[in-house]
């Protein structure tokens, strides 16, 4: 289950992406330092009343309830973030009872589906880092202490993990950019037949 490759190589690209690209102001600090924070802790782990956490899962935790708690709606997206939850912690129990899934990529599918799902439930950038983490931290949690009840105790913040949720961030990330670069496009061909327009008048 151990990998964590994609999650260190998306977390350092996100990083570059909040210090370099972001707008300079205290969320670009906050999110540089969270994103910093997250990649030093992957290999320390804490025992919280007789669960093993990862401290990178708690600090990725913290952080998203922060962003969550900036958005204007906070009881909307606190509903979203629970939808998230549930669908993650179904998927994840579906992955280990269907036979089917066996034979699908499930790493692609939760980034393409979760990424998806909350793009349609949130429109603000932020608001879709808040409700996809912090839906998809509290669905792992839910399906590692549904396995501990019945004796499978693992780690709460595998690097397995943090690889798919690294990659749906990452995609909501280019979704973002697709849009912004699409819709400034559109904007510029507007304004450049419009110029047009008045220069034959």
């Amino acid at each position: 289950m151990e990998s964590g490759i994609l999650f260190y190589w998306f977390s350092w690209i996100l990083w570059i992406i909040a210090t370099f690209i972001l707008e300079k102001n205290r969320l670009r600090t906050f999110m540089a330092g969270w994103i910093l924070l997250s990649i030093t802790g992957t290999y320390v782990n804490l025992e919280i009343i007789n669960q093993t956490f990862s401290l990178a899962f708690i600090i990725l935790f913290g952080g998203s309830t922060v962003l969550l708690a900036r958005n204007e709606k906070l009881l909307y997206h606190t509903f979203s973030a629970l939808t998230l939850t549930i669908g993650f912690a179904s998927f994840r129990i579906w992955e280990v009872l269907s036979p089917m899934l066996k034979f699908l990529p499930s790493g692609l599918l939760i980034t393409l589906l979760f990424s998806l799902l909350t793009c349609i439930l949130t429109r603000n950038y932020y608001s879709r880092l808040s409700v996809c983490i912090l839906g998809m931290l509290t669905g792992e949690m839910i399906y590692q202490l549904t396995l501990s009840y019945y004796g499978f105790n693992e780690v709460i913040g595998e690097l397995f993990f943090f690889d798919h949720l690294l990659s749906t961030v990452l995609f909501i990330t280019f979704l973002e950019v697709v849009y912004k670069v699409s819709n400034a496009t559109v904007n510029w061909i507007r304004n450049f037949w419009a110029r047009l327009r008045l220069q034959n008048q």
